[in-house]
C-alpha cells in the first residue's frame, strides 16, 4: 500500500495546503504507511528538496514530473561555481553578487553568466548565459546537470523552446519541445501532447493497485485527469478539501456554486472513492447539498490536515498582554482587522503587544497601516518562521480570518495554550473555538467596522475580566483533541477505506 498525493505548487512562503501535506507525511511515517508526494510545477528557480524539507518532507517521499523520467535521484544542490567556471570557454570576471546570485562577464565577447544560489549558498541551483543581451541557455543542477534549457528571444523576451531532461551519465532521457500552443514530450519512444497529458502519463507508469490510494488536494485543473487515470489502472482516489466548498452567494434554491477547488469531485462522486472534510458539520452540510441538487451524494470521511506530536508548555514565564497572529499575509486572512482591533483594544490594555508571523502579498500594505496609525511601538512583524516553538511564549492568539476548514495556527495555538479570539467562520471556529472553554468567536458583522469592534471587545474581555491560567489550561484541555494519535487513527482508516 502507498498514499499518493498530487500538488500543483510548493511555496517556499506557504500555504495551508503545503504545510497539510507535510502534517500527513509525518503522521503517515509514523503509522509506517508509505507514502508519495507528487509536485507538477516547474521551478523556475529554487530546488524541490530544499523546499520540501523546509516543511518536513523528507528527499524520498518526493516524486517530480520533471525528473521521474531520468535516473537522476531528486536531491539538494552540491554543485558549486568553482565546479563550472573552469568549464566556461571565456575569460571571465566577477562583475557583481548578491544573496542570489553572483554574474560574471567578458565584455568584448558579450557575454554574461549567473549562477543562482541555492538555499545554502555555497551551491548553486542554475547557470544561466547571456549572449549579446539575449538568454540563450539555462543549465540546472543539483548534485550532477539534470536540465539544460534553451532559449529563444521573441519580441525582445526570451522564451523557452527546448529542454532536455538528462540521466547521471549526461545523456538524454527524453525533451520538451515548446510552441506557442503547448508542450510536446518525446519519452520512451512516445510523444505526449501537453502538460496534463504526460502528467497522466506519468500516472500510469505509477502501476497502480487497488491497495494505492491516491488523495488530490487540489482538483481545479487536474481532477479529471488524475480519476480517470488511477481509477483505470486500478487505484482508489480520494479528494480532501481544505476550505469552504461552495459560494454561498451565488447559491440559490435552482443552482449551486461550488468551489472551483472542488467542483469536480462534487459534482461527480462516482469519479471518487471518497472525500475527506475536517467536520462533521461540513461533511453533513455537503451530503445535504448533494442529495437536493445531484440526487445523490459522495462517501465522506474525515481526516485532520494537521496534529500536535505534544502540547507545549513554556519553561519560563510568558511574555504579558501579548497576542501573536500567524498566517499568510493575504487579504482574506484580514491581518488588517487584527491590527486596527489591537489598536482599538490598546486603549483600554495599554499594554498590549501584537506580533505578526507570516509574508505575502499584504506586507507592504500591512506595514504602511501600522505606520499610519501610529502602532510601531507594540506591532511587530516576525517575518516567515518556523513559530511551532514560539507560540508558548504568548498569551493568546487573535485571527480576522473568514474561511477556513482547518487553520492550522489554530491547532498550533490550543497545543500551546492559547486561547483564540477568532471570527465565528463556518468549521474553523466550531472546531477549535469551543465558547467559554478555548476562546472566543466573535460575530462577523455586515460592517467591516462592526466586525473590527467585536474582535478589541474580545481581547479587553480576555485580559480584563477574564481568569488567564485557568482560559490557558481550557485551552491545552482542547487542544488535546488535535494530539496526533487521534489523528493517526484516522488517517489509518483513510488508507484502509475500501480494501
Amino acid at each position: 500500500m502507498t498514499v499518493y498525493h498530487l500538488n500543483t505548487t510548493l511555496e517556499r512562503k506557504g500555504s495551508s495546503v503545503d504545510h497539510s501535506q507535510a502534517y500527513r507525511a509525518n503522521l503517515l511515517r509514523q503509522l509506517g504507511i508509505p507514502a508519495k508526494f507528487i509536485f507538477t510545477p516547474w521551478f523556475v528557480r529554487g530546488n524541490l528538496v530544499e523546499n520540501a524539507q523546509s516543511y518536513g518532507f523528507e528527499a524520498d517521499e518526493l516524486l517530480w514530473l520533471y525528473n521521474y523520467f531520468t535516473d537522476v535521484s531528486l536531491a539538494k544542490s552540491s554543485t558549486q561555481v568553482a565546479d563550472i567556471l573552469p568549464q566556461i570557454p571565456y575569460d571571465l570576471s566577477l562583475r557583481e553578487e548578491t544573496v542570489e546570485f553572483v554574474r560574471y562577464h567578458e565584455p568584448e565577447a558579450q557575454v554574461l553568466v549567473t549562477f543562482f544560489k541555492a538555499l545554502d549558498e555555497r551551491f548553486i541551483n542554475a547557470v544561466e548565459y547571456v549572449y549579446q543581451g539575449n538568454l540563450v541557455l539555462k543549465e540546472h543542477f543539483t548534485y550532477t546537470q539534470t536540465i539544460t534549457e534553451y532559449f529563444q528571444t521573441v519580441d525582445g523576451v526570451p522564451v523557452s523552446r527546448l529542454r532536455h531532461f538528462l540521466n547521471e551519465d549526461g545523456s538524454v532521457a527524453y525533451e520538451e519541445h515548446r510552441t506557442e500552443d503547448g508542450s510536446v514530450f518525446h519519452v520512451r519512444g512516445d510523444v505526449i501532447y501537453g502538460v496534463n497529458e504526460f502528467i497522466a502519463y506519468m500516472l500510469a507508469d505509477l502501476e497502480l493497485s487497488r491497495e494505492d490510494l491516491f488523495v488530490l488536494d487540489r482538483s481545479k485543473r487536474l481532477g479529471p485527469i488524475v480519476t480517470e487515470t488511477v481509477r483505470r489502472t486500478g487505484g482508489r482516489v480520494a479528494a480532501m478539501l481544505h476550505a469552504e466548498h461552495y459560494v454561498a452567494q451565488y447559491t440559490d434554491a435552482h443552482h449551486i456554486l461550488w468551489h472551483e477547488q472542488y467542483e469536480y469531485p462534487l459534482n461527480q462522486p462516482d469519479m471518487y472513492d471518497f472525500l475527506i472534510v475536517q467536520s462533521a458539520a461540513q461533511e453533513s452540510l455537503i451530503k445535504a447539498q448533494q442529495m437536493y441538487y445531484l440526487g445523490h451524494s459522495s462517501k465522506i470521511l474525515r481526516g485532520r490536515a494537521g496534529s500536535l506530536d505534544q502540547l507545549r508548555r513554556p519553561e519560563t514565564g510568558r511574555k504579558s498582554y501579548s497576542l501573536m497572529t500567524a498566517s499568510p499575509l493575504a487579504p482574506e486572512k484580514h491581518v488588517d482587522w487584527v491590527i486596527r482591533a489591537v489598536v482599538q483594544a490598546k486603549e483600554t490594555v495599554p499594554e498590549l503587544t501584537l506580533d505578526i508571523y507570516g509574508s505575502g502579498a499584504e506586507e507592504l500594505r500591512l506595514k504602511a497601516l501600522v505606520e499610519e496609525l501610529g502602532a510601531e511601538d507594540f506591532v511587530h512583524f516576525q517575518g516567515q518562521v518556523d513559530a511551532t516553538e514560539l507560540y508558548q511564549t504568548y498569551e493568546a492568539f487573535v485571527s480576522g480570518t473568514t474561511s477556513e476548514c482547518f487553520p492550522l495556527a489554530f491547532m498550533e495555538a490550543l497545543g500551546s495554550g492559547l486561547p483564540i479570539i477568532g471570527l465565528d467562520m463556518p468549521y474553523g471556529a466550531d472546531l477549535f473555538i469551543k465558547p467559554e472553554q478555548s476562546g472566543f468567536a466573535v460575530p462577523l458583522a455586515p460592517d467591516e467596522a462592526d466586525t473590527i469592534a467585536h474582535l478589541a471587545q474580545a481581547i479587553v474581555q480576555l485580559f480584563t475580566q477574564e481568569d488567564l491560567a485557568d482560559v490557558r489550561e481550557r485551552a491545552y484541555r482542547a487542544g488535546e483533541d488535535f494530539l496526533t494519535e487521534v489523528s493517526q487513527e484516522e488517517w489509518r482508516q483513510i488508507a484502509e477505506e475500501g480494501l
